[in-house]
Parts: structure tokens; C-alpha cells; sequence
């Protein structure tokens, strides 16, 4: 916000929209001040995009619930556009929400197959990308994936790929886990 200098580090516009963001996401006083006022420094696209981050990235239950309703019924309109709605996507986890989170990996779980049937790939792969749980580095969310996987089998090749993709890389951070825990 420019009230503290320090020498050599210079303060650019996405540094002050990844302040502004992890404000709201960690549910920290005046996030929504500091919001505005980024808002108001940037009314480009980058800053729109990051108001719609930040809309879907408040701690609240009620706010979680309505951005899930809206990527799962509305699709890729669900924020006017594809873009926009990629970058509410991204506002949608937080590691420090988890708890909050929960009720949401079940319904992810059990919404790719037709996300992946009744959408172009663009929006499912967002869908995919932005809204898989991977902050859960449990066998639970591994099994879920590979219980998708067997569902479907090689009816829907993009989401077989992207889940075996996404398990790979979790079963090494649970591996990691693991071995750090030892």
C-alpha cells in the first residue's frame, strides 16, 4: 500500500493483487479494503479477473456454496465468460480453508463425469484443474480418483488422463508425507 519502504524490493501490480487475494483468503481485517483499493489502481482485465478470484475466495460458507452452484449448473457463463469464470475457479481453494472445503469433495468427485460429457473440453478442464481438491494429500482423495477412473473407464479419454495425471502427483506428495512422517 506504500506506507512501508524497503530498499531494493520494488512492489509491482500482481505482487499487490497476490497481497490483496491472500488477505481475503486467510480471512485477515481489511481485506476488503484493500481489495478496493487495487481495484481502483487496476480496472484492467488482470484486475477483473482478480475481483472474481477474490469474490470466490472469502472463508464463508454461504460464499463457497454459491460459487459451487454456479460453476456446477451455470458452466462456462458461470462468471460471463470462460475466462472469468477460470478466474473465480482459482479463488475457489485455500489449504487454510480445508475444513470449509470438505462438503466439496464428494460433489467434485461425483460431477466430472458429466461436466466432462455435457461440456466443451475448456471448460472442463478448467473445471478440473481450478476445482480438484489436491490441497488433500490423503489416500482418500487418491481412491476417489482412481474409483472415477474405473467408473469411467476410456469413455471420456481427457478426464481419464487428467485424473491419472493429477493421482500420479498426488501419490508422490503422500509418499513425501509419508516419509517425512518416519
Amino acid at each position: 500500500d506504500g506506507q512501508d519502504n524497503i530498499a531494493g524490493l520494488e512492489i509491482d501490480q500482481d505482487m499487490r493483487w497476490d497481497l490483496a487475494l491472500r488477505h481475503v483468503g486467510y480471512g485477515l481485517d481489511g481485506a476488503q479494503d484493500r481489495l478496493q483499493v487495487e481495484h481502483e489502481r487496476d480496472p484492467s482485465d488482470r484486475g477483473e479477473r482478480a475481483m472474481r478470484r477474490a469474490e470466490v475466495s472469502v472463508p464463508d460458507a454461504a460464499v463457497k456454496a454459491a460459487a459451487w452452484k454456479r460453476f456446477a449448473e451455470d458452466g462456462q457463463n458461470a462468471y460471463g465468460s470462460l475466462h472469468m469464470t477460470g478466474a473465480a475457479m482459482s479463488g475457489f481453494h485455500w489449504w487454510v480453508q480445508r475444513d470449509l472445503l470438505e462438503p466439496y469433495v464428494e460433489p467434485y468427485f461425483n460431477e466430472l463425469e458429466r461436466i466432462f460429457q455435457e461440456h466443451d473440453n475448456e471448460f472442463a478442464r478448467s473445471f478440473f484443474g481450478g476445482l480438484y481438491p489436491g490441497y488433500r494429500a490423503i489416500d482418500d482423495t487418491l481412491e476417489r480418483g482412481e474409483s472415477v477412473i474405473r467408473k469411467i473407464g476410456d469413455s471420456l479419454p481427457v478426464l481419464t488422463r487428467s485424473l491419472r495425471e493429477a493421482n500420479d502427483e498426488l501419490s508422490r506428495a503422500i509418499a513425501c508425507r509419508k516419509f517425512a512422517a518416519s
